[in-house]
């Protein structure tokens, strides 16, 4: 009996030395949590480049009575300019600012139809087309999809005949509309593909002469389409 009291005895206070060895231990750090990658920070001024590809459709007509008008012609060329905006970033939310200026060379021709009177042939072209529009868009890190909404100014001019026996030039101002998705790629710079739509120009006068028979002509104008490729870069954010 002495014996096993003994080697109670014993076994408790070996555990009680146990005991207090570990509480005299210093305590494990728990691990570091894993730091996460940095999201993209879109905020900020940008400046950029776009060139993309338009097409519209245009026609001739006199004022008769009644309008007599030559078949539709297809503009459509190539387009580049500048872009300068801003961006503020809420969370996942992008809200910007943005103008553009492109020079254009979107070009339609149509032969002279019999008694017309175009001379050689009917041509029309948009110049150059500036927007200024706001964007909208939820960022997913380094991807901001977006879509866009504004004004636009187009320069149309309209001419007849070859050499030019009467021409005419105004300024069109549309409503735009359009969509697009932007990719940060390194540091500052970003790269855009977006869609733009320019409401229906109208019509305009160009022959004040009666160049193409009493009292002139006039030209109609419908929606500009626009696809574009822009490169910017930003002035703050990662």
């Amino acid at each position: 009996m002495k014996k096993f009291i003994a080697v109670v005895t014993a076994i408790a206070a070996l555990g009680l030395v146990n005991a207090a060895s570990a509480a005299d231990m210093p305590t494990k750090a728990p691990m570091a949590a894993p730091i996460a990658a940095p999201v993209y920070n879109w905020t900020g001024l940008y400046v950029g480049g776009v060139v993309g590809y338009g097409w519209a459709k245009a026609q001739h007509c006199d004022y008769g009575p009644p309008d007599v008008c030559i078949p539709v012609t297809d503009m459509k060329g190539w387009n580049g300019g500048i872009t300068l905006g801003y961006n503020w970033q809420w969370a996942n939310w992008v809200l910007g600012v943005e103008g553009d200026w492109s020079w254009a060379n979107l070009t339609g021709h149509s032969p002279d139809p019999p008694g017309f009177g175009c001379g050689t042939s009917c041509d029309n072209k948009i110049k150059s087309f500036e927007t200024a529009r706001v964007r909208a868009g939820y960022a997913f890190d380094r991807f901001l999809p977006y879509v866009t909404a504004g004004a636009g100014w187009s320069q149309l001019n309209a001419s007849i005949g070859n050499p030019v026996v009467a021409s005419g030039s105004t300024t069109k101002t549309s409503f735009v509309v359009g969509a697009g998705l932007e990719y940060a790629f390194w540091q500052n710079f970003s790269a855009k593909l977006e869609y733009l739509y320019f409401s229906r120009l109208g019509d305009f006068a160009y022959d004040t002469i009666g160049a193409c028979g009493v009292p002139g002509c006039h030209l109609q104008t419908g929606a500009i389409n626009l696809v574009r490729f822009g490169l910017n870069y930003r002035f703050t954010g990662l």
